[in-house]
């Protein structure tokens, strides 16, 4: 039988145990100094990556909770094999929420062997590894990937996640890094063209593109989309290099880049890209479509399949077309669900948080409803990429 908390676990949750967590593991920093909490540190930090990389796929509603403990049971025994002392740190300073979050982010990288997740979302998440120096926390990865490693034969008995990415092995190298001085030229000639005659538009002229962005993934720091009419010759070159498929979970399920505004087009620009877009469309919370190239017009030939860099790909390649707010959401059923419709408030005070499961918000943010508010008094709201408790007096319509 399933633990009781399988029943009840969700996101807001493993966020209140995530923020426990990280309590914890400052306190003891302060206590031990940076320096000397040395590996065992390192460890916390790739649970707590892999903590909230399963938060993330808890709320998609792909995870089968049912199967959580026996997931755990291989987690823990994995951890075990590997290393003590992760192990020790699962059981002893995990709570309960943490560990299946845990559970369903290795469960995830398991089944995106050999393409490494936990590295990109990680430099997302905690901002490491962006220096030049060698990263300290390399060996406790090679310990996490021993881990992975063993968890590739559970995920087939298990069966945790409804569905994986399919088709993300030796997806990392994009077209243009094999082939750059081909793959500069064509972008610059795409954002001539769209300057010059606007983007393309559906063939159906169901709706209007307004805006088409790129992602190129490829340092946080930089920032994560490139507005096509915007780049200038830097942003050319961050779009041409490899995507990290860790990366590109972060700015999908982390940095809100999938939450496009209706009439803007998100193009793949890598098969990690394209299969990771067709893994997520239709998940809880997803609310764009994918539109074939061959639904696009014709007035602007770089854009053509034949034309693009992309055109490595075995099966057509894909545009990502934002629905929400068109007519055709209510139509749109990609899960033979529909989706619900949004509402939106407006903060209309200051409010400083004062629990884990709260949310800090300023007068004018605009908030999305995820469940109202009961006799309690208190919405769960979503500002941007983070969720949380706020109290209904402080918001209001809009």
């Amino acid at each position: 039988m399933a633990d009781p908390i399988t029943l009840t676990l969700s996101a807001v949750k493993v966020a209140a145990a995530i923020g426990t967590f990280l309590e914890k593991r400052e306190t003891r920093k302060l206590l031990q100094g940076q320096l000397n909490a040395g590996s065992q540190q390192y460890r916390r930090d790739v649970l707590l990556v892999a903590g909230n990389l399963g938060k993330c796929i808890l709320s998609l509603g792909i995870v089968d909770t049912n199967r959580l403990p026996a997931a755990r049971d291989a987690v823990r025994s994995a951890f075990r094999t590997q290393d003590s002392m992760i192990c020790d740190i699962f059981d002893e300073e995990l709570e309960e929420p943490l560990q299946y979050a845990v559970t369903i982010g290795m469960f995830l990288c398991a089944a995106c062997v050999p393409e490494n997740i936990i590295y990109g979302f990680g430099q997302g998440i905690l901002k490491w590894g962006t220096g030049q120096q060698p990263n300290p926390r390399r060996a406790v990865f090679d310990l996490f990937d021993g881990c992975i490693a063993q968890l590739q034969i559970a995920t087939r008995d298990i069966n945790l996640l409804a569905r994986i990415p399919e088709g993300l092995s030796g997806t990392v190298s994009c077209h243009a890094d094999k082939n750059r001085k081909k793959a500069i030229p064509w972008l610059q000639d795409v954002f001539a063209e769209t300057k010059k005659r606007g983007p393309p538009q559906p063939k159906d002229g169901s709706f209007t593109i307004a805006e088409v962005k790129m992602l190129h993934a490829y340092n946080v720091e930089y920032g994560m989309c490139v507005n096509v009419w915007g780049s200038d010759k830097s942003a050319l070159y961050c779009i041409v290099y490899p995507q990290d498929p860790g990366k590109l979970l972060y700015a999908y399920l982390v940095a809100g880049e999938l939450q496009l505004k209706v009439g803007h087009m998100l193009v793949p620009i890598s098969r990690a890209e394209t299969v990771f877009l067709r893994w997520l469309e239709g998940c809880n919370g997803m609310t764009f479509k994918l539109l074939p190239d061959e639904a696009l017009d014709d007035k602007h030939p770089k854009f053509k399949k034949k034309n693009r860099w992309v055109n490595e790909f075995p099966t057509t390649s894909d545009n990502v077309v934002v629905v929400r707010g068109e007519a055709e959401v209510a139509a749109w059923e990609p899960t033979k669900r529909r989706i619900a419709p949004l509402r939106m408030v407006e903060a209309e005070f200051d409010f400083n948080a004062q629990a884990s499961n709260e949310l800090s918000i300023k007068k004018g943010d605009v908030l999305e409803v995820l469940k109202e508010a009961t006799d309690d008094g208190w919405l769960v709201v979503r500002n941007g990429s983070s969720e949380g408790d706020v109290p209904q007096a402080f918001v209001k319509g809009r």
